[in-house]
């Protein structure tokens, strides 16, 4: 398993008996295929589209699901948030679950079942606790009149689906004042994420830095000069739509605010263009909105100024790490 390996590597491990080479991050389905070529059976598949990934912010689990609900990828769910409640030593598993321009209707109850019965069979999980943000009116009649799971709360908007989460902890602060409070940032040291990083990502990887200060551009060159990583500058958003085509990056890095085109306006273009390349949003403490915003427009992470290489390499490590 590794990240695109070249062609040439390839041959060399054919030579090895190596029979398939994954490129990581790990697709349930591509794995499941590949083991199937190799013991020359197959295994029964949901074929339906869909993009899963999660992640933790502010002690809150973040599980995105888009384009639709496959039923493989919803029962390894559960094990999932397993590993992230015991990685991040969270004390309570507070859920919010964002479903992503799906269009669900009636033929997709018994999957909407699946997904919630999987989350809720993790015994930590507890329906109060878990939020579901939606502007699919099927999902929210589905809540509202199903006993089952009355207690998960459905809502519009990722600043409403937080601070209902955040509630419940014994501080009761509100998100917007919690959200993007420098002192959350966990600290560890830079030499370790670095040589945890190289040892990952054994092929180049392909980063755009996209702000109009001059000092961030050149604080992220320097922060990926010594990894196997190329980095793209672009001094404004209307650039970088452009000149990007399809996904040639592996992880965007955007400026929220910057002359002209603004961070939600290029998040709004690049969605029109296609491009599913993860963002990770740079912001000052006084732009709470802006990255509430940027986080319901699909961005992945959030970095506060003044950026620190140990935090850019983190986040870098979770996007990377994000999907199942």
């Amino acid at each position: 398993m590794g990240r695109k390996i070249a062609k040439v590597d390839i041959a060399l491990l054919a030579s090895y008996g190596v029979k398939k080479v994954i490129s990581k991050p790990v697709k349930v389905d591509e794995l499941l295929f590949s083991i199937g070529i190799i013991l020359g059976t197959t295994f029964p598949m949901d074929p339906t589209p869909c993009i899963l990934e999660t992640r933790v912010n502010e002690d809150v689990i973040f599980i995105e699901l888009a384009q639709g609900l496959n039923r493989d990828k919803l029962e390894l769910l559960q094990f999932r948030i397993i590993e992230l409640i015991e990685s991040y030593k969270l004390a309570e598993a507070k859920i919010l679950i964002i479903l992503t321009d799906l269009n669900l209707t009636y033929a997709d109850t018994a999957n909407l079942e699946y997904l919630i019965d999987n989350i809720l069979a993790v015994k930590v999980v507890s329906p109060k606790n878990v939020k579901l943000l939606t502007l699919n009116q099927f999902v929210t009649d589905f809540f509202s009149q199903n006993p089952d799971y009355k207690m998960i709360e459905v809502v519009g908007s990722l600043g409403q689906a937080l601070s209902a989460l955040l509630q419940t902890t014994e501080d009761k602060i509100a998100v917007t004042q919690t959200m993007l409070n420098p002192d959350n940032e966990q600290n560890e040291n830079a030499s370790n994420l670095e040589t945890r990083f190289k040892l990952d990502t054994a092929e180049k990887l392909s980063i755009a830095v996209i702000d109009d200060d001059l000092v961030v551009r050149k604080m992220m060159t320097a922060i990926f000069s010594g990894l196997n990583a190329e980095v793209t500058l672009f001094e404004n958003g209307e650039d970088f739509l452009n000149k990007v085509e399809n996904d040639v990056y592996d992880v965007v890095f955007l400026d929220m605010i910057m002359p002209g085109m603004s961070g939600i306006d290029v998040l709004n273009g690049a969605k029109k263009k296609g491009i599913t390349t993860p963002f990770v949003i740079l912001s000052s403490v006084t732009q709470r909105d802006s990255v509430i915003k940027a986080l319901e427009k699909g961005a992945k992470r959030y970095i506060l100024k003044p950026i620190k290489k140990e935090t850019v390499l983190r986040k870098m490590e979770e996007v990377l790490g994000a999907s199942l």
